[in-house]
């Protein structure tokens, strides 16, 4: 089983996501173990801020590294790969998605403001882009990356949660299933 844990500000916006469709089918059937995990929990503020300006300065309000890292450090283990959405990642492709779908814990960190505390990178694996555009919620790009991931495990459990969606409907699924849970 592929464990994915998704770090965001916004938690709640992944709940209809998670309960509906391939995805709701995979977690069922146990091909995949999905957490969601607000890092604002994780402040040393008693106010519960995350955002600060940026480290060196700048304009605008950048993610603290503080929660961030200290919500990473009890979820990481050997296993773990930790993603960071951003649009100065790579840029998902198939060959990438592959890759990923045959990990055992995914980690993906959501963004929010102007970015991230640089020193936030010193604790990533990879970053990854859905491409040439931006948005005000890194959580809609984890949800197609989401998406991508369960539809890209090739011969894996995932890939028989996908053949199961596909019988009937005369098609194959082309690509593995748990990468589409990370586009």
């Amino acid at each position: 089983m592929m464990k994915i844990d998704i770090l965001s500000l916004f938690p709640e916006m992944f709940e209809g996501f998670l309960n509906t469709s391939i995805i709701k089918r995979a977690i069922d059937k146990e091909v995949v173990d999905i957490k969601i995990h607000n890092f604002r929990e994780f402040t040393q503020d008693k106010h519960k801020h995350v955002d600060d300006y940026p480290y060196g300065g700048g304009q605008g309000m950048v993610l603290m590294c503080q929660p961030i890292i200290d919500c990473l450090k009890t979820l990481t283990t050997d296993d773990s790969l930790v993603i960071l959405m951003s649009p100065q990642g790579i840029t998902l492709k198939h060959q990438v998605a592959q890759k990923l779908s045959l990990e055992k814990h995914l980690i993906i960190i959501c963004g929010h403001y102007e970015g991230f505390d640089e020193r936030i990178r010193d604790y990533v694996d990879l970053e990854l882009s859905i491409g040439d555009y931006g948005g005000s919620n890194p959580s809609l790009p984890t949800f197609l990356r989401l998406e991508r991931s369960l539809v890209f495990c090739g011969s894996s459990s995932v890939d028989r949660a996908l053949a199961f969606q596909a019988e009937g409907r005369g098609f194959e699924p082309r690509l593995p299933l748990f990468f589409f849970l990370l586009l």
